[in-house]
């Protein structure tokens, strides 16, 4: 009795898999179209509402020297030592409120924050400072402006004295995000999923018997005979047949 129920149980979950899958390939069609839909839409709504965001970069090289006169191994193991302390000076609230109040910007210290990133090269003094803005013009102005207010700083507070830029900003020709691919494949990705989903969802929620494996799955009965279905569009035209041959007798009469 247990190994009939499990066999019937399995078979169950095969109809129901045939099912979803069956019902998946009849709505492919609505279920690309819908992918297509919709990553269109995400790119037009990207390209109108989203502005672009331009991205500049300008690097310096920090070095504390232990002498005036030469450089040493130890010189520069101690320089790369103390590149998250010139990180740090970088992001604090001197620097870049100091940026805000020289250019004139319309933002706080937290938005700036946010738009700034500061990184070191592994094993290396050279900084990187890199900002994202939506003015291409601004955002190498900023970057560059960042920088020369670190070095100052750096020099009086950590008492370096050999600094310099070796990378200045460059205006961006072109932005760096929202890339309009990627959007419209997240797009369209997410609406074949969305489909795929209401179409198993409306399979499981079908109590439609179809055919007799159902019968036989879902009630437990065999089918004694079926009557095949008769659509609509078959019954106009046998009736429109009928009405040819009736006009056709009349003529002969």
């Amino acid at each position: 009795m247990y190994i009939q129920e499990n066999i019937r149980s399995q078979r169950k979950n095969e109809l129901e898999q045939r099912r979803i899958l069956r019902g998946l390939w009849d709505n492919a069609l609505l279920i690309v179209l819908s992918g297509i839909l919709l990553g269109l839409v995400l790119i037009l709504f990207t390209k109108l509402f989203i502005p672009p965001e331009y991205e500049a970069e300008t690097k310096f090289f920090v070095l504390s020297r232990h002498s005036q006169t030469t450089v040493s191994i130890s010189d520069m193991e101690s320089s790369a030592s103390l590149t998250q302390d010139y990180i740090e000076v970088i992001r604090s609230r001197t620097v870049l409120e100091g940026t805000i109040s020289e250019l004139g910007l319309d933002m706080s210290y937290e938005e700036l924050l946010k738009e700034v990133t500061a990184t070191a090269t592994v094993d290396t003094s050279i900084i990187s400072i890199s900002v994202t803005a939506e003015d291409p013009y601004l955002v190498a102005e900023i970057a560059d402006k960042i920088s020369d207010i670190s070095m100052e700083v750096i020099r009086q507070v950590m008492e370096v004295e050999t600094i310099h830029v070796i990378e200045p900003a460059e205006i961006p020709d072109s932005p760096e995000g929202p890339s309009l691919v990627r959007n419209g494949v997240v797009g369209g990705m997410t609406g074949i999923l969305l489909s795929m989903l209401v179409v198993i969802w409306r399979t499981l929620i079908d109590n439609a018997l179809w055919d007799s494996n159902d019968v036989r799955y879902y009630l437990g009965l065999d089918t004694l005979g079926s009557i095949p279905f008769i659509g609509n569009d078959t019954v106009k035209t046998n009736k429109a047949r009928r009405k040819r041959r009736k006009h056709a007798k009349k003529n002969i009469i």
